[in-house]
């Protein structure tokens, strides 16, 4: 998955549509291709927003795993997101999991 992407409907139709190449995670929703095809065809942005908010639910119900990995020197991380202090920073090769409010 790269972080890459120009719009939403890239980053959804690229990872969450079952019958995509770049979907590496095998995510399979049928509502959620059935509201990206949706996508493909709708113009109006009213519409779209709504699309958008029903596969952003249907996501969070499903909570499929998402692992976000940069490299780069550890100095370049800071512990802040948001202006919140981080409790767990991963710096080195074993994996915690860290959860964000």
């Amino acid at each position: 998955m790269s972080y890459n992407y120009h719009n939403k409907f890239e980053f959804l139709a690229d990872n969450f549509y079952s019958e995509s190449e770049l979907n590496y995670f095998n995510y399979s929703n049928r509502r959620v291709d059935n509201l990206i095809d949706y996508l493909k065809l709708v113009s109006s942005k009213k519409d779209q927003e709504k699309a958008y908010k029903l596969i952003e639910e249907i996501l969070l119900e499903d909570n499929p795993l998402i692992l976000v990995l940069q490299g780069g020197d550890p100095y370049l991380f800071s512990n802040k997101i948001a202006n919140q202090k981080l409790e767990k920073v991963l710096m080195s090769d074993n994996l915690e999991q860290i959860n964000f409010k």
